[in-house]
């Protein structure tokens, strides 16, 4: 081949290859996966998340309610029964029993002529029932209690109270809980006083659930919190697990602990109800003595529910799970369940509601479940995980190829011009032809 190429081929062929290296680089140094992310991801005004967070009737959680229905009403009470008797029902499948036998909110204050134990349909029980004593409040205390009817899932999701989230927007901590309502604490558990201040009550590490930040790393600390849990639910990291695709989720669970009483959890011990196994919801329900634990009392002793027959802790059926996608800090799976309890104190001056005395009852809990991903989600996952990193690196890596033969080639090039423009050329006859050989030393010497 040969070497009496022009200098400026040389140097096109070089600057070409040099320019294809450095992009190729720059696009490693700026990665475009990571650009493409934050924009889509950001929160500010106008983005795709404000969008969709701004949609009212968006599919959420699904919520599964199971009421534990009481068996043996008159032999309890009759002292006959030593145990009460529950039997969990979904609410959902209640068309084969009409009426439920409750426990009566009359628990929480014993007066009225109200009944211990009474028979409503489910959806009195959940969404509003006529209860005297509500009414007497509603009459005496407006203010106060602005309802006249009491249902459990009507005061848990109670459209009146209003509260207002801030979440810090930067990427490395997108969707973390900055305050509600302007106090970046719980009122509820004494934030506002600074010698009470803790991990317990201050939002440190604590989202909704509904997003996390972009590149989230494995084993980052974790609480969630729903203003209707009137606390933070610490997670504990599990491990990672594997979808289709080869997405890649880390796999929380609620701490066994976050229930029990310890430094973690003793701000929640000073609105009056301090017991293990279960969470004070006093300071946020209008100091009735309800209290929340895992379902079926999971993890807790089982001297909890030792007066209590039916009560049956599976981890399989009662634990829970939420798994974050990291790179694009999408909840890819949360489920939980939580148990709402009566606390009844020591009662010695009524003799209905006195077979109660001193009880961690259990009235219901909820199944809180995550929807399935839509196809659009599905899609972004496919992409990051499968098409763009193939498509993009792979395309980078022929780019530096490319260019690293260029610039070798003018390398080869310029070594050509070198050995040429030192040379001696000699024309010898070949063949009736002039033959020309370059030489940097001369064929013969004196």
């Amino acid at each position: 081949m040969s070497c009496f190429f022009f200098t400026g081929k040389l140097l096109t062929f070089g600057t070409i290859g040099l320019c294809l290296i450095l992009f190729g680089l720059l696009v490693i140094v700026i990665n475009p996966i990571t650009v493409v992310k934050n924009h889509r991801t950001k929160l500010s005004n106008g983005s795709e998340i404000y969008h969709l967070l701004e949609v009212r009737d968006s599919p959420g959680i699904k919520i599964a309610v199971y009421l534990f229905n009481v068996t043996n009403t008159h032999e309890f009470l009759s002292g006959q029964d030593t145990k009460l008797k529950v039997e969990e029902t979904m609410a959902s499948m209640i068309t084969t029993y009409p009426y439920f036998t409750r426990l009566a909110f009359s628990l929480l204050l014993t007066h009225l002529n109200t009944k211990a134990i009474v028979n409503q349909t489910a959806e009195e029980f959940l969404w509003g029932y006529d209860e005297p004593l509500i009414k007497l409040g509603n009459t005496v205390l407006p203010g106060w209690i602005s309802f006249n009817t009491l249902g459990l899932l009507d005061r848990l999701y109670d459209k009146n109270v209003e509260y207002q989230i801030e979440v810090k927007t930067n990427s490395d901590e997108r969707f973390k809980i900055k305050s509600m309502n302007s106090v970046p604490g719980l009122k509820a558990w004494e934030y506002e006083e600074p010698n009470r201040r803790s991990n317990c009550n201050t939002f440190t590490d604590v989202y909704e659930g509904i997003g996390y930040p972009i590149d989230f790393p494995r084993g980052a600390p974790v609480k969630i919190f729903r203003n209707v849990l009137c606390r933070f639910l610490p997670l504990e990291y599990q491990g990672v697990k594997t979808y289709e695709h080869g997405v890649q989720g880390h796999s929380y669970r609620i701490r066994e602990d976050a229930y029990s009483y310890n430094n973690d959890t003793e701000c929640l011990c000073s609105g009056g109800i301090c017991i293990d196994g279960v969470s004070d919801l006093s300071p946020c329900f209008y100091k009735l003595p309800l209290a929340i634990s895992n379902a079926h009392f999971l993890y807790a002793d089982p001297s909890l529910y030792s007066r209590v027959e039916g009560i049956k802790p599976d981890e399989k059926k009662h634990g829970s799970e939420f798994v974050i996608e990291p790179k694009l800090g999408m909840a890819l799976e949360t489920k939980f369940s939580v148990q709402v309890n009566i606390v009844v104190k020591h009662i010695d001056f009524n003799t209905e509601t006195g077979r109660f005395s001193d009880m961690v009852v259990p009235v219901c809990h909820f199944k809180m479940m995550q929807l399935e991903l839509n196809d659009q989600h599905k899609h972004d996952l496919k992409l990051l995980y499968l098409v763009v990193p193939y498509a993009l690196w792979g395309s980078v890596a022929v780019v530096i190829l490319v260019g690293f033969f260029l610039v070798g080639y003018s390398i080869h090039l310029f070594l050509c011009d070198w050995i040429y423009s030192r040379a001696i050329i000699f024309q010898t006859p070949e063949g009736g032809k002039v033959h020309v050989i370059p030489s940097a030393v001369p064929l013969l010497s004196l």
